[in-house]
């Protein structure tokens, strides 16, 4: 897999993960809802994250 490629996989992750949070919080409000939905939440947050600072990595090799 390119840099390119892996750069456009972890974007398209980042919105997949994104979307999720906003349909849930659609769906439940940010009241008090199911604790399987803060975990979900808690959860793609989490892997937004992680996904933002392998793109930044990923994005500063091709700054080189």
């Amino acid at each position: 897999m390119t840099i390119e490629e892996e750069i456009s996989l972890y974007q398209n992750m980042i919105q997949f993960h994104e979307k999720s949070c906003d349909d849930l919080i659609a769906r439940y409000g940010t009241g008090v809802r199911p604790s399987w939905v803060s975990e979900d939440l808690a959860l793609a947050s989490h892997h937004i994250r992680r996904y933002r600072q392998r793109l930044a990595e990923l994005e500063g090799q091709t700054d080189a």
